[in-house]
């Protein structure tokens, strides 16, 4: 089971040597979990594997004498992995970093896109012992705060799973 922690942070208020800034966020935070299906591109399937993923969006506005209400860059931080639910993580998982997050107006939808760093699964299914990824994009789609509902994963290289679980979404001003 995944705990998502929600931290709110109410308005920073800087002094630098030209005045006071003041610094708010709007956060979006997510995180799932789920059971189901990966199949590899060569069509080995493994069932009984877990999919978990956590992230969290931040759009930071600044404002005062420097900033003038200029929109910086999204700060993007997250996780998520695929193993098998009955085999010690370590020695059975696909792993990565999330680089982007999409969520729906409504919080009822959830893209989120990613880097695959590490795959044992359908690399050891194919019998190569090395674990190493170049460079492989995923993506996860599903339905916010709705308990049970699909989960689906793909990846460029054609890894395919599909998984029942729940992801919770949240947005923070």
């Amino acid at each position: 089971m995944v705990f998502v922690i929600l931290l709110i942070l109410p308005p920073l208020l800087l002094f630098n040597n030209t005045g006071l800034l003041a610094f708010s966020a709007n956060t979006k935070i997510a995180g799932g979990y789920g059971a189901g299906t990966i199949t590899c591109p060569n069509k080995l399937v493994f069932n009984n594997e877990q999919i978990q993923f956590q992230v969290n969006k931040s759009k930071a506005a600044g404002l005062g004498s420097n900033e003038q209400g200029t929109i910086k860059p999204s700060l993007i931080s997250g996780f998520w992995k695929v193993g098998t639910l009955n085999v010690p993580h370590t020695t059975h998982i696909n792993l990565g970093s999330i680089s982007d997050l999409h969520l729906s107006s409504s919080l009822h939808n959830i893209s989120v896109k990613g880097i695959e760093q590490q795959d044992n699964i359908c690399r050891n299914g194919n019998n190569n012992m090395n674990a190493s990824v170049k460079f492989n994009y995923i993506n996860i789609t599903g339905q916010c705060n709705i308990k049970e509902s699909p989960i689906s994963f793909t990846s460029v290289d054609g890894k395919n799973g599909t998984f029942n679980g729940t992801i919770v979404c949240n947005a923070l001003r």
